[in-house]
């Protein structure tokens, strides 16, 4: 699976099809004003699965906070280096990848956990409880359907995969992870070809 993602990323064009127009939506935008009203200024901040460092990284860059970012698509990456000179870019798989404990004020994922098996995703979440510092929070968007494995052949002109659980059980799997969940929200409505769950949630003592 990881695979088909990191070659699609590579062979597709998904900035041109995602992030032409490097703006937050009114729900992004919402969730890291959120985010950032619950972290000291200048804060560190991982970004996991970062992309091409737009929007996001972008936005929280420009509110002065610091940002490390880890992509395994070194198209991506070296895309990310120059709309971000800013932030710290590792060419790397994020769910492999290991930082020293407490090193984080807020870490990122938007878009990326569900382009990991989902046998992973409980494991990750525990991964960054630790990296977090205490008080810590935590911004991730994730699938909304309970699928072991999808796979779409033309995605941005290259073949995708996809994994997921339903919000119900990554509720539960953050919790158990050792966070409180601060805020849900769900992008798009069923059926729809986008429609994501978005979920803010801060590090338990």
């Amino acid at each position: 699976m990881k695979t088909i993602v990191q070659s699609g990323y590579e062979e597709g064009d998904y900035a041109l099809v995602f992030r032409h127009n490097p703006i937050l939506t009114f729900l992004e935008a919402r969730l890291l004003n959120t985010l950032c009203r619950q972290i000291p200024g200048a804060a560190l901040i991982l970004d996991l699965g970062s992309g091409i460092g737009l929007p996001y990284d972008k936005y929280l860059a420009d509110q002065g906070h610091r940002l490390v970012g880890v992509d395994f698509s070194l198209k991506h990456v070296r895309l990310a280096r120059k709309n971000i000179p800013a932030a710290s870019y590792i060419y790397g798989d994020f769910s492999q990848i290991a930082f020293v404990p407490g090193s984080f004020h807020a870490i990122i994922s938007c878009y990326a956990i569900f382009h990991i098996p989902r046998q992973e995703h409980a494991a990750l979440f525990a991964q960054m409880y630790t990296w977090l510092r205490p008080d810590g929070m935590i911004l991730v968007s994730l699938g909304t359907s309970d699928t072991e494995y999808s796979e779409e052949h033309d995605w941005c002109g290259a073949p995708m995969a996809w994994s997921s659980y339903t919000p119900h059980t990554y509720r539960e799997m953050v919790q158990q992870a050792g966070f409180t969940i601060k805020e849900t929200n769900f992008e798009g409505q069923p059926g729809d070809s986008e429609y994501h769950y978005w979920l803010l949630a801060q590090k338990r003592r």
